[in-house]
């Protein structure tokens, strides 16, 4: 699988071309996102990732307080409305804080996997993990892979052992990001949407799980 992720790796660092061609024709109105759908938990890391030299931190799930703080972000598409609606559906946000400031944090959905229109429910033992984010003083830090590690163990402990993920084929930081967590490609998929109007979401190629 190392080999594998290698692979996508060389391409993504040959694929300006591609990438030049599918934002002009979706500033035409044509969108295109070829994706990967992502299998990551605590059962497929061989080792634990040791906490980066942070100083004082702490990680757990973040309330309406913390929302607040999120929709003021630069750049954040999401209104502090639009994310407390995800608390109330019962959707979780996880996070970590060094020095009592928020630095970085994900959600997760125990109930659905959902991306560009394709609903799946979650089995029991399953978890939609999605919208990874880390503040720009904290990046380079080693934080998003430490504290998705530590979401890890805690969803563990839930019973949520298989968890999911999605990542744009060219979304390098996001490749590297899940590489570090022996994270698995499971399938291959190509999201088009025509003027808003016609939508498409293909199955390109599975991969195996294990």
């Amino acid at each position: 699988m190392k080999s594998h992720w290698r692979t996508i790796k060389n391409k993504l660092q040959h694929s300006g071309v591609i990438r030049l061609f599918l934002d002009a024709i979706g500033r035409l109105g044509i969108k295109i996102v070829p994706y990967y759908v992502v299998m990551e938990g605590l059962f497929l890391k061989q080792s634990s990732i040791d906490a980066p030299e942070l100083g004082e931190y702490q990680t757990g799930f973040l309330n309406s307080d913390d929302i607040k703080k999120i929709a003021a972000i630069p750049g954040r598409q999401e209104s502090e409305e639009d994310l407390l609606n995800r608390l109330t559906a019962g959707q979780l946000c996880f996070g970590l804080k060094l020095n009592n400031d928020l630095s970085a944090f994900t959600w997760c959905n125990l109930q659905e996997f959902r991306v560009f229109g394709v609903q799946r429910a979650m089995a029991q033992d399953e978890a939609y993990l999605f919208d990874a984010y880390t503040l720009l003083p904290c990046r380079g830090k080693g934080i998003a892979p430490f504290m998705r590690y530590e979401l890890y163990r805690v969803l563990d402990k839930f019973g949520k052992r298989t968890l999911y993920s999605y990542s744009d084929v060219f979304n390098l930081p996001a490749i590297k990001f899940k590489q570090k967590l022996d994270a698995r490609i499971v399938e291959l998929n190509l999201y088009i949407d025509i003027f808003a109007r016609y939508r498409f979401n293909l199955l390109i190629k599975k991969f195996n799980k294990s």
